[in-house]
């Protein structure tokens, strides 16, 4: 019997050899892209420079950039809610004249130093933050905690004030200082040179969302401070629904922690939001009423002023910077890192639809999807588009 012929052996080696390259490229674009991830890493946890610090400030001028001081009020209110369409974003100079912005920050610190349970460090595994919640007391219980002394009673009060303080704030700022209705000589008084109120662009953007003025409300405030060597907040939004959020700068807000921004990230309900956020619209001065459209800009700093005041839509990805993290202690003062970075928080919510609007999974995916822009934006900014 003749003997079995043996299969080609070439067959095999030809499949081995057509494999490798493909293995190959898969390897390759593997290792590129942990290469890439690590870098980002690095990328993301840096302290803001002063040529980065630059480029923030001529952002955010750039939200000024037809602001005139002769303009009226209602030419100052259209170009903050231009600013708030197109961007999600708008800057208010002045809300807090420097001796309020001052005394603010002190109140700040006492509050915190106290202990008494009514600060906390916020969840979502950002340290160095504490956040001071503050609650208005219901008038019948102001009043019996007034009378009967009741132990409790002082920290109760003392945040009633202070909420009651600070509402006062987007109320009151018509360019001349304001008393603050207060039982205790240490809070402060606030005041303003912006020539138009909080309060102003929080009933025109309501309006404009189709929420009259008894369907939305003035829905938290707090007062917050970041300290040196804090890690950068999860991205998050402060709502799913239409909403804003105010940030009113006790100290320069430098290095020390700004809160960065995903511009246009609020348009959800509009169509190519994802590409509008990455591949934003040309800044055409004569386009869109000469607004902000930021050229190839994607992410901001809210580097501002003392006393000045950062306005974003509740539903702009966002996260508080940490800072202060790759300096060394003895370095410290030397970097401007020894700063903490207090500020008033002023949120306005829909009365239907109270923050965050959305559990677990939605504030999950909103984080990834915070991650992933930055991600994008920050590969599209090294390619230089």
């Amino acid at each position: 019997m003749a003997p079995m012929p043996m299969p080609p052996q070439s067959t095999g080696s030809a499949a081995r050899l057509a494999v490798s390259p493909s293995l190959l490229a898969l390897a390759a674009c593997a290792s590129a892209g942990y290469y890439v991830s690590c870098a980002y890493d690095c990328h993301d946890k840096r302290d803001i420079d002063n040529a980065e610090l630059g480029r923030a400030h001529a952002a955010l001028d750039r939200l000024d950039r037809k602001f005139h001081e002769n303009d009226s009020r209602k030419e100052l209110l259209q170009h903050h809610m231009t600013n708030l369409d197109i961007s999600g974003v708008t800057r208010i100079r002045s809300v807090l004249t420097k001796e309020a912005a001052e005394q603010w920050d002190e109140t700040v610190c006492r509050q915190i130093a106290k202990n008494d349970g009514t600060c906390i460090v916020p969840a979502g595994g950002a340290v160095g933050r504490v956040h001071c919640k503050l609650f208005q007391m219901p008038s019948p219980q102001r009043r019996k905690g007034l009378k009967s002394g009741e132990a409790g009673s002082t920290s109760a009060e003392e945040v009633d004030r202070l909420y009651r303080a600070v509402a006062e704030v987007p109320e009151r700022i018509s360019g001349r200082a304001v008393s603050v209705e207060r039982s205790n000589s240490e809070l402060p008084s606030d005041g303003s040179a912006s020539g138009i109120r909080l309060n102003d662009i929080a009933r025109e953007y309501f309006a404009q969302n189709g929420i009259d003025e008894k369907q939305y409300k003035l829905a938290q405030l707090q007062l917050l401070d970041a300290a040196p060597q804090s890690s950068n907040q999860i991205w998050h939004r402060d709502n799913v629904k239409p909403g804003l959020t105010a940030l009113v700068a006790l100290r320069d807000v430098v290095s020390n922690g700004p809160t960065e921004i995903i511009l246009r990230s609020h348009q959800t309900d509009r169509s190519g939001s994802i590409m509008n956020v990455l591949m934003p619209e040309s800044d055409d001065a004569d386009d869109r009423n000469d607004s902000n459209v930021f050229s190839r800009q994607r992410i901001v700093l809210g580097s501002i002023q003392l006393g000045d005041a950062i306005l974003y839509d509740a539903r702009c990805l966002h996260r508080g910077r940490g800072y202060g993290n790759n300096t060394t202690p003895d370095k410290m003062a030397e970097t401007g890192f020894d700063h903490h970075r207090p500020v008033l928080v002023i949120r306005w919510d829909a009365n239907i639809s109270p923050a965050p609007g959305t559990g677990l999974v939605g504030t999950t995916m909103a984080t990834w999807e915070g991650k992933l822009l930055a991600f994008v934006s920050t590969a599209l900014t090294w390619l230089g588009l």
